[in-house]
């Protein structure tokens, strides 16, 4: 039998977050960090589970493009894309990873395992189909 805790947070994510001491520890004690269309959280759900050393993932929605000018891929262009986001993320830790999950809308996976929490996740075939929800679910995760 597998024992699982799960936290759900209702709270404005970021450096804030980690002044109570609450929060801080239990998210630097977490097995797992996700973050399921997180808007404009996206960048310090990654950033903080990097800083803290857990594993990740986030499936993100919308680029908020003017929100985050800062954002530049990998080649130094400004990120106004879908496709672009999902490069700036992966480019955050050198073994980051896509993949796709299997619903509709929205389903690209950027994650980052760790040592070996997930592991062996297979990734998918990408070409033609332009991160709209059409690409073929992972086989296994």
């Amino acid at each position: 039998m597998v024992n699982l805790l799960v936290y759900c947070w209702q709270v404005e994510f970021g450096p804030p977050l980690f002044d109570n001491d609450a929060y801080r520890e239990r998210f630097s004690s977490c097995s797992l960090v996700v973050g399921m269309h997180p808007d404009q959280a996206t960048d310090a759900i990654v950033d903080s589970a990097i800083e803290y050393g857990r594993p990740w993932a986030v499936v993100p929605c919308c680029v908020f493009t003017y929100d985050f000018p800062h954002r530049r891929t990998p080649s130094g262009d400004p990120v106004q894309s879908y496709e672009q986001l999902i490069e700036y993320l992966v480019a955050k830790h050198p073994d980051a990873k896509t993949a796709y999950l299997p619903f509709v809308g929205r389903n690209q996976v950027v994650y980052h395992t760790g040592p070996s929490l997930l592991g062996g996740g297979k990734e998918t075939d990408t070409e033609g189909t332009e991160g709209r929800g059409t690409k073929r679910p992972l086989d296994s995760l």
